[in-house]
């Protein structure tokens, strides 16, 4: 019997080489198998000779990502973000190597928090090899490795850095790891092309300002300070409560010529000039940063090569962002977009130009996560609870500022709206109707939770809606584009619905997802229906609006403050006893006054729950830039503008005076 099983991140004719002595010497038994994640063309002739040659077997691993939990039943992809790459952080930070690099100059700015989150962002589903995705794959086998009862298991992956880590990370699962040394066979041109390139500044700026250049004109430039927007994609102006990345105009000060944004094409760059938005496209000229240093490292084996990739990175992105603001004197960069380090760059880079940097909220949090950490100026957060989570997480914000939940400000626009969507599943005979909210889906199951767990959100509630003809259903997909294909047979079952006249989807989509508020499709309905208790914002939305909201926690978030909710009366575990228990709520007509009940914890969410939050975040942006407008130090327009906020709205919505 053999006394290992390997398993091959990536099976190709070189990677064999590194283990092909060792396997070959010990595979006395011919009916064992061993495994592949991934595999060449080149791999595909081994795996063939090989067996031919010495009898061994070489086969794909299947798994799915929505099955790999641990003993806790949380979801491993999950579990990573929220604990295993703190810890795994912390003993890089804590290495002789590490400590001997760092320099106190790092402190300057962000460089250091940068740092410390670029080593190990990236995705599970990544095509490069990124620590979430190495240290996934190692539960994976180690989960393999209890099912099938293996002696040992060896994983075979590319040669990383912190390898000693990575080691020990595996033995505390019972894996062992092997390093393939023939790293230089995946030499990746474009990626060291622009390692390479980021060295140069001025260089770097140029060629960036020239890729995807989208209009050969230059933007019409003005010397008015302005506040630059990243965007979500939804270039909305109706004013009728659907997505929009300009809902801080609405009932504010700001001015539509302060707002900068980029354009993407023609139809964009005409909509944005309409509507008298300051519009941008690619094309910028580099200016030198006078305040710029470049933080020192010392060669220290491989893991400066590491450390200086991101330093480069940091310095060349922030030399693009310094020469942007001033191109188009821009005071005041607003993101979204916490999942990279790229934020603190720009705020370093718009510091240096004397302006501010701001984040706002859009995704409720539930428990801290890696990928949340935010080094900022401002960051406006829905709740105190989601600022103590940001803080956690181990974000270094100057200002927390608690605005409640801004994409809920729509709500008395879109109860019209909302009526007659009711009133058309109410004229094909339905009385009681069900709203049901999804999250997307990756093709590959393994490294995402896949369409099978979406599909599960449809088919449920659509066969019930054929078999009990007073029961209506409508929609809200999050990303709609592709819902279609992604839903495969089930699509037949909704066309099927649909019909009947009691299903609707509302299927609007921005460039990217759904722009069609969640709230929307919670007024239309009498219980809400969140298929992901993970992912639980759209959920948040409806509760907020004061209907019953049932969240279905299939993949397993036991330490999400969501999962402080009633079981089995708003938490449930699979789509079955979720719609038995819809279905005896509708019956009994509604007396069970718990169901979908978020009383006792919905008040932590959200402090104001007056559907003004863009209105308070406008008011503060536009007290930010009015104060650079008239020359002001920026650290005393920030000091300003938060004591100001702290007077109308309360001190305790301020954390950082």
């Amino acid at each position: 019997m053999n006394s290992f099983t390997y398993y091959l991140l990536d099976f190709t004719f070189i990677n064999f080489f590194t283990i092909y002595k060792r396997i070959i010497k010990s595979s006395s038994n011919n009916d064992h198998v061993h495994y592949y994640i991934d595999r060449s063309f080149g791999g595909k002739v081994t795996q063939f000779i090989v067996k031919i040659l010495w009898g061994i077997t070489f086969k794909k691993l299947y798994f799915e990502l929505r099955h790999i939990k641990d003993k806790n039943g949380e979801l491993v992809r999950l579990r990573i973000h929220r604990k295993d790459l703190y810890e795994f952080q912390e003993k890089i930070i804590q290495t002789k190597e590490y400590k001997a690099i760092y320099k106190n100059s790092w402190e300057n700015g962000r460089v250091s928090d940068y740092i410390e989150k670029g080593l190990l962002e990236g995705y599970i589903n990544s095509k490069i090899d990124t620590y979430p995705k190495i240290l996934y794959l190692i539960n994976v086998v180690s989960i393999e490795n209890d099912k099938n009862g293996h002696i040992s298991s060896i994983l075979v992956i590319n040669k990383m850095h912190w390898k000693e880590q990575l080691v020990g990370y595996a033995k505390n699962l019972n894996v062992e790891l092997e390093f393939s040394n023939m790293s230089w066979t995946s030499f990746d041109f474009k990626n060291n092309f622009k390692e390479f390139i980021r060295k140069y500044p001025r260089i770097f700026v140029f060629i960036r300002g020239l890729i995807n250049i989208n209009s050969i004109s230059k933007t019409k430039k003005t010397n008015i300070n302005k506040l630059y927007i990243e965007g979500r994609g939804n270039l909305n102006f109706n004013n009728k409560g659907h997505g929009s990345d300009f809902i801080f105009l609405n009932n504010s000060k700001l001015l539509p010529e302060s707002i900068a944004y980029k354009y993407d094409n023609k139809e964009e760059k005409d909509l944005l000039d309409k509507h008298g938005i300051y519009y941008i496209n690619n094309y910028i000229k580099y200016y030198e940063n006078p305040k710029q240093e470049k933080p020192s490292t010392r060669t220290i084996r491989s893991v400066n090569k590491i450390i200086d990739s991101n330093l480069n990175r940091y310095l060349s992105d922030k030399s693009y962002w310094y020469s942007f603001f001033n191109y188009h004197n821009i005071k005041i960069h607003l993101t979204w977009y916490d999942n990279n380090a790229d934020h603190m760059a720009i705020a370093d880079a718009i510091k240096d130009y004397g302006g501010i940097a701001a984040m706002w909220q859009t995704s409720f949090y539930g428990f801290k996560n890696y990928e949340c950490k935010t080094n900022t100026d401002v960051m406006f957060l829905f709740s105190k609870f989601d600022s103590d989570i940001n803080i956690s997480a181990g974000s270094n914000n100057k200002y927390n500022i608690i605005t409640g939940l801004s994409s809920n400000d729509s709500t008395p626009l879109l109860e019209v709206e909302a009526q007659k969507i009711r009133n058309k599943l109410m004229s094909f005979g339905a009385k009681k109707i069900v709203c049901v909210m999804d999250e997307n889906s990756g093709d590959d199951p393994r490294w995402h939770t896949g369409h099978e767990l979406q599909r599960e959100n449809y088919s449920y509630i659509l066969e019930k809606v054929l078999e009990v003809p007073w029961l209506g259903v409508v929609f809200k997909p999050k990303k709609s584009k592709t819902l279609r294909r992604r839903l495969g047979p089930v699509d037949a079952i909704l066309n099927a619905a649909k019909k009947t006249g009691r299903c609707i989807v509302l299927e609007a989509s921005g460039k990217h997802v759904s722009n069609v508020p969640a709230i929307l499709a919670g007024l239309v309905a009498d219980v809400s229906i969140h298929g992901h208790l993970c992912a639980g914002t759209a959920a948040l939305e409806c509760a907020l609006s004061g209907k019953p909201t049932l969240l279905v926690d299939r993949e397993g978030s036991p330490s999400s403050k969501l999962n402080e909710l009633p079981k089995n009366k708003v938490v449930f575990n699979n789509w079955i006893d979720t719609i038995d228990s819809l279905m005896d709520y509708f019956k009994t007509n509604n007396i069970n006054t718990e169901f979908g009940d978020w009383t006792q914890i919905i008040d932590e969410f959200d402090p104001f729950k007056d559907n003004k939050a863009s209105f308070r975040m406008s008011s503060y942006l536009h007290c930010l830039l009015d104060g650079l407008q008239n020359g002001l130090d920026r650290e005393l327009i920030m000091v300003n503008a938060a004591q100001k906020y702290a007077e109308r709205w309360g001190h305790d919505k301020v954390i950082g005076i």
